[in-house]
C-alpha cells in the first residue's frame, strides 16, 4: 500500500493484518496473497471486538506496533486507542532535540511513496536544501516509532501515522534556509563536523566511559597547568592555556570593563595579540587542530572548531547562515585581516536616534550610540549599539555607481549584497561587475528607538515661552508645596524664583516661565502630561491654546513653510504661493482650525504673527536666517507615524517640487535645494513611505 493518508478503520484493519504478515517473515507468494484477499473482506464485516479476537489468536510478535487513529498495537496487545496526540508528541520530542536535522529527514521520508533506502532519503533530502544525512538519526527514529524497517532492509514511515506526523512537521519552522550556494557547500562541512562529534560521542560512551569519568573525578585546572608547564615552559604554556580554557569553558566567568559592567563571559571568547613568531597560531591552530606532521595530536573537541585562514569577512558572512543555531568554535589566525574594510570618514550613519552622523564622528566620539545596521542573514535592519570602533590610513577605495546614481566609496574587501541566480549572497566590493545588481534599501521601518505613535506639540515647544496654569493645578501645587516643604519660600528658592514672583505664579496673576514649570513639576514628582495643567501658552504679547497631539495636517503646514514659506524680521511665518494660492488657502485652513490665528494679505501670503508658532516652528527645523542653506528636517520627524511623515512630504513636494514629463518613457518628481543635508533627510522620509529615490549633485 502507498504512503497515503489513513482515515477509516477498515483501512487500518488492513495495513495491520499485512504488517503481522510482513514482519512475521511470512513470504506472500500469489496462492496465500489470494488467501490474504480474501481474509481482508472479511475482516471488513468484523466487530472491534472480533477483530481483537483476530488479532490475538494469530499471537503477533511483541517487536511489531502500530500507532493508529482507532487501533494500536504494542507488545501483541491490541487496543482501541487514538495514537495520534502520542505520534505528534513524539514527532515535538525528535525536533526539540535534533531540530533542522530531524525536520529535514521526516519531512523528506513522509514524502517518499513507500519504502525508501538511505541513498534515497538522501537524495530526496538534498532537493530540499538540506544537503546532509545524518544517518544515527535513522535508528533513534525507529525507537520513536516514526521509521520503521521493512523486512527487506529498507526504511518507510509507518501508514498509520502519517497524517499525525505531517500536521505536527507543518507547524515547524525550519530555521536553516540558505540562500547564498557558498552556505549550502558550508552546510556539507558542518554535516560532516556534526557527525565527527556524534562518533566521538559514541565511541567515548561505548569503549571510554568509564576512563573519561575516572578522568573528569581527578582533573583539576591546577593540573592542567602543571601539564603544559611541564611541555612549554613557564612563559609559553600560559597561551595554550587560555585556549584550552576557552576550549572547554573551564574559567567561564564576566569580563568586566572599565564602567565596572559585563559584558561577555570568558568560556566563549579568545583573542591573542603579539609580534609575529610568539606562538599565537601555535597556540590556538595547532594545539586544537592537532598536527600529523609534528606529532602534535589535536587537544580540541573534535566537530566544534571551524579553521578560517585565508578566508575573507564577506565569505564569512556568507557562511555564516549555515552555522544558525549551533555552538562551534572559529580559529582565525590572522585577526587583523578582518578589520580592513571600512567606510571613509565622511559615510553618513543613521543613528538610533533619526539622525545622520558622520562614521569618522562616531570614531572619534568613542561613546555609546546605537545605529540603524542591516542583519547579514536575514537583510532587515536592526538596531545596534555600537560596541568597537577603529580607524586607519588607506590610499585605496572603490567606487561604486549604481544604475540610480547611488555612489559608494569604500575598502575593495567591504562585503555588500548581490543578487545572483542562486539568491542573495554577499560579496567584496573589488569583485562587483557591470550589470550586478547590489541589494538597497527600499524601505525604512518604523523601529528608531522612542518613536511615538502620536507626536505632541510638547516636543517642539522652545523653552522661552510662558503657560497659564489652570485654578485647579495652582491649588494642587500650593497643597502638595505645603505637605511636602516648610513654606512656599523655601521651595521659591529652590527652583530658583523670588518669592514675589513665585506667589503670582501661585496665585494665577502670572503666566509661569515653561522652564520653570518643569522644575516644579520635577520638585513635586508629578507624572501628570504637561498638557492637561495648563490652559494657554504665551510668548511676548502672543497667546496661544496648544493641543497635546500633533495632527498629520499640521505637518502638512510644516512642509509647506520649508518649501515656500520663511520666518521674516519681524517673526512672522509667511508662505507665498502665486502659482498655486489654492496651497496658501489650505495652510490657513489648518492653522485657524487648529489655532484660530493666521489670515492671508491683499498680495495673497498667509501671515501667522504669534510668537509661540513661530518658536515652534523654528523646532521644526526652519530658521529665521539664511533657511535655504541651513534649514532642517530633525530626527523627530524621522520617527513620527507615515501618515505625518506623507503630510510633511506633500506640503514640501506641493510648494517646492517639480512634476518631469518625458515622452515616451513617462518622468519624474523631484524637489531641489542647496542644502545637501536637507536633500538626504528628505531621502530618508521617502524611504519610510517605501520610496526609493536619487540626489543628484551640481
Amino acid at each position: 500500500m502507498n504512503q497515503q493518508k489513513v482515515t477509516t478503520k477498515t483501512e487500518e484493519r488492513l495495513i495491520l493484518i499485512r504488517r503481522i504478515l510482513e514482519q512475521s517473515g511470512t513470504e506472500l507468494t500469489k496462492e496465500k496473497t489470494k488467501v490474504l484477499k480474501k481474509i481482508e473482506e472479511k475482516i471488513k464485516e468484523l466487530s472491534d471486538e472480533q477483530f481483537a479476537e483476530l488479532i490475538k489468536e494469530i499471537n503477533p510478535s511483541p517487536s511489531i506496533f502500530f500507532y493508529g487513529q482507532y487501533y494500536s498495537l504494542t507488545d501483541g496487545v491490541l487496543n482501541f486507542t487514538d495514537s495520534s496526540e502520542l505520534i505528534r508528541r513524539r514527532v515535538r520530542e525528535a525536533l526539540k532535540r535534533w531540530q533542522d536535522r530531524a525536520y529535514y529527514i521526516l519531512f523528506a521520508a513522509s514524502k517518499i511513496k513507500g519504502a525508501f533506502t538511505e541513498r534515497q532519503l538522501a537524495e530526496k533530502m538534498k532537493k530540499l536544501d538540506f544537503p546532509y544525512l545524518q544517518h544515527s538519526l535513522l535508528g533513534w527514529f525507529e525507537s520513536f516509532r516514526l521509521l520503521m524497517k521493512t523486512p527487506e532492509g529498507k526504511w518507510k514511515v509507518p501508514e498509520e501515522i502519517l497524517s499525525a506526523m505531517k500536521k505536527e512537521l507543518a507547524d515547524y519552522q525550519p530555521k536553516l534556509k540558505l540562500r547564498s550556494a557558498l552556505a549550502k557547500r558550508e552546510l556539507e562541512e558542518v554535516m560532516r563536523m556534526e557527525k565527527e562529534f556524534d562518533d566521538f560521542l559514541k565511541l567515548l560512551m561505548e569503549e571510554r566511559l568509564d576512563r573519561t569519568i575516572s578522568f573528569g573525578e581527578e582533573f583539576s585546572v591546577s593540573k592542567l597547568v602543571e601539564y603544559l608547564r611541564s611541555l612549554f615552559g613557564p612563559v609559553l604554556y600560559y597561551d595554550i592555556l587560555l585556549t584550552m580554557t576557552q576550549q572547554y569553558s573551564l574559567a567561564d566567568v564576566s569580563v568586566v570593563t572599565e564602567e565596572g559592567g559585563a559584558r561577555m563571559r570568558t568560556g566563549f571568547n579568545l583573542a591573542l595579540f603579539g609580534e609575529p613568531g610568539t606562538g599565537k597560531t601555535f597556540s590556538t591552530y595547532t594545539m586544537i587542530m592537532g598536527d600529523p606532521n609534528k606529532g602534535i595530536p589535536a587537544h580540541g573537541l573534535p566537530g566544534r572548531n571551524r579553521y578560517c585562514g585565508g578566508m575573507t569577512p564577506a565569505k564569512f558572512i556568507r557562511i555564516g547562515e549555515a552555522y544558525e543555531g549551533r555552538k562551534y568554535n572559529f580559529i582565525i589566525t590572522e585577526f587583523n585581516d578582518w578589520f580592513k574594510y571600512c567606510l571613509p570618514y565622511d559615510a553618513l550613519v543613521l543613528t538610533a536616534t533619526g539622525e545622520l552622523v558622520p562614521i569618522g564622528e562616531i570614531v572619534e566620539r568613542k561613546k555609546d550610540i546605537s545605529v540603524v545596521s542591516v542583519n547579514p542573514r536575514t537583510l532587515e535592519l536592526e538596531i545596534d549599539r555600537v560596541q568597537k570602533v577603529s580607524s586607519r590610513e588607506t590610499d585605496e577605495l572603490v567606487e561604486l555607481t549604481t544604475e540610480t546614481g547611488k555612489l559608494l566609496r569604500l575598502t575593495p574587501n567591504h562585503p555588500l549584497p548581490v543578487l545572483t541566480t542562486e539568491g542573495i549572497t554577499w560579496k567584496p566590493a573589488s569583485e562587483f561587475e557591470i550589470s550586478d545588481y547590489l541589494i538597497s534599501l527600499g524601505e525604512l521601518p518604523s523601529l528608531l528607538t522612542e518613536s511615538q505613535e502620536s507626536p505632541t506639540f510638547w516636543q517642539f515647544l522652545p523653552e522661552n515661552v510662558y503657560v497659564k496654569i489652570n485654578p485647579q493645578t495652582l491649588s494642587l501645587f500650593r497643597k502638595l508645596i505645603n505637605d511636602k516643604f516648610k513654606n512656599l519660600k523655601e521651595f521659591s528658592r529652590k527652583i530658583g524664583v523670588k518669592y514675589t514672583t513665585f506667589h503670582a505664579y501661585l496665585t494665577g496673576r502670572s503666566s509661569i516661565p515653561f522652564m520653570t514649570f518643569r522644575k516644579m513639576l520635577k520638585l513635586l514628582d508629578l507624572k501628570i502630561p504637561v498638557y492637561e495643567l495648563t490652559e494657554k501658552v504665551s510668548r511676548g504679547v502672543g497667546s496661544i491654546k496648544l493641543p497635546n497631539e500633533i495632527p498629520a495636517k499640521f505637518m502638512y503646514f510644516v512642509g509647506a513653510v520649508v518649501g515656500d514659506g520663511n520666518i521674516n524680521q519681524n517673526r512672522r511665518i509667511k508662505i507665498y504661493c502665486p502659482s498655486d494660492p489654492e496651497i496658501v488657502e489650505r495652510c490657513l485652513i489648518i492653522i485657524r482650525d487648529l489655532f484660530g490665528v493666521g489670515y492671508i494679505d491683499k498680495n495673497g501670503m498667509l501671515i501667522v504673527n504669534n510668537a509661540v508658532l513661530v518658536g515652534v516652528i523654528e523646532k521644526f527645523g526652519i530658521p529665521a536666517k539664511n533657511k535655504a542653506a541651513t534649514v532642517d528636517i530633525p530626527p523627530e520627524i524621522l520617527r513620527m507615524p507615515k501618515r505625518h511623515i506623507s503630510e510633511y512630504l506633500r506640503g514640501l513636494f506641493d510648494t517646492d517640487g517639480t512634476v518631469g514629463i518625458k515622452k515616451p518613457y513617462g518622468g519624474c518628481i523631484s524637489f531641489s535645494t542647496i542644502s545637501p543635508e536637507l536633500a538626504r533627510k528628505v531621502q530618508l522620509l521617502l524611504l519610510r513611505l517605501g520610496i526609493t529615490s536619487r540626489v543628484y549633485f551640481s
